[in-house]
């Protein structure tokens, strides 16, 4: 769905989760691959990246360009940072860039851990007129932490097409048959280009400041950017990453992310202000989560509809309710029975993701 056709709707945002009570978050991988118009082997990496981002969905992908028309600046001090070679990759900044058939089995060792903190979108407003965003970024801490930690958020565009040498890509796979890229040309011309970053709102390293060195359990966060969308960017393919990171010593070890959470600004609903600025803000959130034996739903106004469905992760509607809210707009759930896994509680335009496990 558009920008120019959602004016009118209301959704929470995606895949916001609130942790409340809880002793651990689920964790998700930043992907940061440096890569260029002119490597060679970039061809190749993308799909390795293309079955990893489909093996994982918690896996975020940020495409770190360097030598060619989508540089950045911030993007030049991160690679210099964590990379001599290209196209490699680091999973949540943990130690130095690896190379494309390590990807899965560090990203599979990541998420198979749980963070001490979750990362969501408060609000997120965009004026189509001024092209300007408004981001409101919140760190919920379900553990203890300490240390430089800092805010950021990436401003990512999927699909970026040009022309020129700064745009067409070089192809070591032009000549071996059989390879997908086979015959494709070398370099190729108008290749799609996915998951470009186009800007580091935080900078490389992030916005320090904000939270204090030491915090604890149920403490929370919160930091606002503005950003411009530049006229030559296409916002139906904006992406935002938001994330929360440590930022140390000298070494790629001691800079890291500690959780991460991504929103599409295109396939967000949003409510039209009237004003040319559309807002995207959660229509209910819920706690604990994860939880092992019931959820609280707390509205922030009384939904459009009075059915409440429980979706796992495949996508099959496991249950159906009949909201009956409280006074104060919240409902009760006992999941004790409920199979350990990922599900999403949707109601209407409104949708919250969150775990269930057993204790």
């Amino acid at each position: 769905m558009s920008i120019s056709k959602r004016f009118l709707f209301l959704v929470i945002l995606v895949a916001t989760v609130r942790v409340v009570n809880a002793q651990f978050s689920l964790q998700n991988c930043v992907v940061e691959r440096f890569t260029g118009s002119w490597v060679t082997y970039e061809p190749d990496a993308y799909l390795y990246l293309d079955t990893l981002i489909q093996h994982h969905p918690r896996a975020i992908p940020v495409a770190v360009h360097v030598g060619d028309s989508m540089e950045i600046n911030d993007g030049i001090m991160i690679q210099s940072f964590y990379t001599l070679a290209y196209p490699t990759a680091t999973m949540n900044r943990t130690g130095y860039s690896i190379s494309r058939s390590l990807w899965d089995a560090q990203v599979t060792s990541i998420l198979s851990n749980p963070s001490t903190a979750t990362m969501y979108f408060d609000s997120v407003i965009f004026s189509t007129a001024s092209r300007q965003l408004d981001v409101y970024l919140r760190v919920f801490f379900t553990g203890t932490e300490s240390g430089n930690m800092r805010f950021n958020c990436i401003v990512v565009e999927d699909s970026v097409y040009g022309s020129g040498t700064g745009y067409n890509q070089s192809n070591a796979y032009n000549s071996v048959v059989g390879h997908p890229f086979y015959n494709a040309g070398n370099p190729i011309v108008n290749y799609c280009h996915r998951f470009v970053a186009r800007a580091y709102l935080g900078g490389a390293f992030g916005t320090p400041g904000i939270i204090p060195s030491t915090v604890s359990f149920a403490s929370s966060y919160q930091c606002h950017y503005t950003y411009t969308v530049p006229a030559n960017y296409n916002e139906h393919r904006i992406k935002l990453v938001g994330l929360v990171s440590k930022y140390e010593g000298s070494l790629p070890t001691d800079r890291y992310i500690i959780n991460a959470e991504a929103f599409d600004l295109d396939t967000a609903q949003f409510i039209n202000l009237g004003t040319g600025e559309l807002v995207a803000a959660p229509l209910f959130e819920m706690y604990p989560n994860p939880a092992s034996d019931y959820v609280v739903l707390k509205f922030q106004s009384v939904p459009s509809t009075d059915v409440l469905n429980l979706v796992a992760s495949d996508g099959r509607t496991v249950r159906s309710y009949k909201l009956n809210l409280d006074a104060d707009l919240t409902y009760s759930i006992s999941i004790e029975d409920l199979a350990p896994g990922i599900y999403f509680f949707n109601c209407g335009s409104g949708a919250v993701r969150f775990m269930k496990y057993n204790e």
